[in-house]
């Protein structure tokens, strides 16, 4: 298995640059396409039917938009013409209720996803709601890269997050391709107390079965003293030096982690590491 064709969003904006490099960063491992895609959303109609007035001003307004999202386009296809690798950028024009859907079905026809951090002060409800619509509607695994850039590497010194569950399971396996090339990945399992309880060590087995597809793997047990899961991984992967976190999201109902908050809205929060989940 490897990927052969990477989505990732042409934008303007912090991350977009490190959203580029990491996908070319890919591209060249892994022999793959880059296709980028720029978004042209436009409002509902609907919203302006009340006020035929403003019909003109929104055709206006699309006509910039559009020429906005071509520009992007056009200095992403350069970009990658001027990295040498193969790739090319499309242009969506979609109303703003449809784009969450209409990216997720662009997603369907890639390998792997990589997308932007949004930076504390972004406000873009699109761009904020955008990760967790992919993750659960688009059947396809996402990278996450920090807003603040990437460091020099991607995927040689990987932090895997095991529990057990079904979407770690899967995280693994859509993020193989990169595990099978690193030069060191690291198991984690995080438990609340040093208890150990009967029966084989967790992790052992995934271990066992990532190292049977060349994985160099090692099994690393932590305790959360104190803190959560999610500070507990945070604080391993700076110690680490991992440029790459691999990890199962969204484990619980959607109810709860709204209510509780939960490890993947804490990562995706305060990521300093590109993050590879899947659901």
């Amino acid at each position: 298995m490897t990927y052969k064709t990477i989505l990732t969003l042409a934008e303007d904006n912090m991350a977009a640059d490190a959203c580029c490099q990491a996908s070319v960063l890919l591209a060249r491992q892994h022999d793959a396409h880059v296709t980028g895609l720029s978004l042209a959303v436009m409002p509902s109609r609907s919203t302006y039917l009340y006020h035929a007035a403003m019909s003109e001003v929104l055709a206006s307004e699309e006509e910039r938009m559009l020429g906005e999202a071509t520009a992007v386009a056009t200095a992403f296809d350069a970009a990658l013409q001027k990295e040498g690798v193969s790739g090319e950028c499309r242009v969506d024009r979609c109303l703003d209720v449809d784009a969450l859907d209409q990216v997720s079905l662009h997603a369907r026809y890639a390998d792997l996803v990589v997308l932007g951090q949004s930076a504390p002060e972004e406000v873009d409800g699109l761009r904020r709601s955008l990760p967790e619509h992919l993750l659960l509607e688009a059947g396809r695994p996402l990278l996450m890269v920090p807003y603040i850039g990437l460091r020099e590497t991607l995927g040689k010194r990987v932090v895997v997050a095991w529990d057990g569950g079904r979407e770690a399971a899967r995280a693994i396996v859509d993020a193989m391709p990169i595990l099978t090339r690193a030069e060191e990945v690291e198991l984690v399992v995080i438990k609340s107390s040093a208890t150990d309880e009967p029966g084989r060590e967790e992790g052992a087995d995934i271990s066992t079965y990532m190292a049977r597809h060349g994985c160099n793997v090692t099994l690393k047990r932590l305790i959360a003293k104190g803190i959560s899961e999610a500070d507990c991984l945070l604080s391993h992967l700076a110690d680490y030096s991992a440029d790459l976190l691999v990890m199962g999201a969204y484990a619980h109902a959607r109810l709860r982690q709204l209510v509780l908050g939960g490890v993947t809205q804490k990562i995706l929060g305060q990521m300093t590491t590109p993050v590879l989940l899947s659901h």
